[in-house]
């Protein structure tokens, strides 16, 4: 895993060119992020690791707070919501019980030690509250599974989706869904797996995920 300190000038030094250049790949976060969407409009909302504010701009309104790591990112974040701040996801800087809902998009959980993340997560969760969290996976390509192609593989992509779902419940989360997605170069640029489809299928084939979590009334 890369120190804190490397990605965050990565993505400081990207800044200035990422939404133009991830133009073409924002067709198929329509949707995949669509659960996360919905979960803007749930009271007060947390994105963590918010970037250039995609969601933030999607949301419009200041009760959904934004935070990163690379000033950069907030810089253009800045330009569609005045509740961001720079903050590192394993020291959250917000009171036990402040947020109705936390959503994390394009992967910012492999950046991070998972069960400290969804530690915090959890604590600044209201009961009742709920988290989706969008993750990479190693799906594989139809040359792939033929055995006519091998590529490098992503040392940050899941290979089973109990990878994140352990650390989640761990923190006290429990698992609501599971949604897996292929994504694919044609509308509608990403496809979900049917629950149905045999799971060895759907385990070589899905290559982003959204876990959706909740935190439990105490009992």
């Amino acid at each position: 895993m890369p120190s804190i300190e490397t990605v965050t000038d990565w993505y400081d030094r990207s800044a200035a060119g990422y939404d133009a250049g991830h133009l073409a790949t924002q067709r198929k976060y329509i949707v995949i992020e669509k659960s996360l969407r919905s979960l803007l409009a749930r009271g007060r909302v947390l994105d963590l690791g918010c970037g250039t504010g995609r969601l933030l701009n999607v949301s419009n309104e200041e009760r959904v707070v934004g935070i990163d790591l690379s000033i950069e990112m907030l810089r253009l974040a800045k330009r569609k919501s005045a509740s961001i701040a720079r903050a590192d996801g394993h020291h959250l800087p917000f009171a036990s019980g402040s947020f109705d809902a936390v959503i994390a998009a394009q992967g910012v959980i492999r950046y991070m030690e998972a069960r400290h993340a969804f530690g915090e997560i959890a604590r600044v969760l209201k009961a009742g509250g709920r988290c989706a969290v969008h993750q990479f996976g190693r799906g594989l390509s139809i040359r792939q599974v033929l055995g006519r192609k091998q590529e490098p593989i992503d040392e940050f992509a899941l290979l089973d989706v109990e990878d994140l779902a352990r650390p989640a419940r761990h923190a006290g989360l429990r698992v609501h869904e599971v949604e897996l997605f292929r994504s694919i170069r044609r509308y509608p640029y990403a496809l979900r797996m049917h629950p149905k489809l045999p799971s060895r299928l759907s385990d070589a084939l899905w290559n982003h995920c959204v876990l959706h979590l909740h935190k439990p009334h105490a009992t």
